[in-house]
């Protein structure tokens, strides 16, 4: 590799770091902009705010799950949107998350737990498990 290659794949590493993703744990603010950002590791009731470089965990009340697109904590996912964000009457068994392509409900007895895909697959609801091309969901977020 020469070293103008290198140099433009170094800058492009930095550019890209400096961005939210959104397998992104929360684990610092460097670079993003004050406000609030959905965390995979912890759950779908979990999410964390960014204010003057601040990083502070904050979790939805109840059964409620934090909407990226809306910035806010939901009961139930938007009309017309395929996915569940709670499991309280729902079936044990994997399901498309109301929300995030890349992560997925698990619902066991009532119990709501977020399965998360390994960058950059999606969750399929159809063939229930992560792949490149999901047929459920287009996107990493709903809109």
């Amino acid at each position: 590799m020469n070293t103008l290659t290198f140099v433009v794949l170094a800058l492009a590493s930095v550019a890209v770091s400096a961005q939210w993703n959104p397998h992104h744990c929360g684990s610092s603010c460097d670079g993003l902009p004050d406000g609030q950002y959905p965390t995979v590791c912890k759950g779908c009731p979990h999410y964390y705010e960014c204010r003057n470089g601040i990083l502070t965990f904050k979790k939805c009340r109840g059964n409620s799950c934090y909407n990226p697109v809306l910035n806010r904590c939901q009961q139930y996912c938007p009309s017309g949107r395929h996915g569940i964000s709670n499991c309280i009457g729902v079936p044990d068994g994997d399901y498309q998350h109301c929300n995030l392509c890349s992560i997925y409900t698990e619902c066991k007895k009532g119990h709501i737990d977020v399965g998360m895909c390994p960058f950059p697959l999606n969750w399929d609801d159809n063939v229930k498990k992560c792949v490149r091309y999901s047929s459920t969901c287009s996107r990493w977020f709903y809109q």
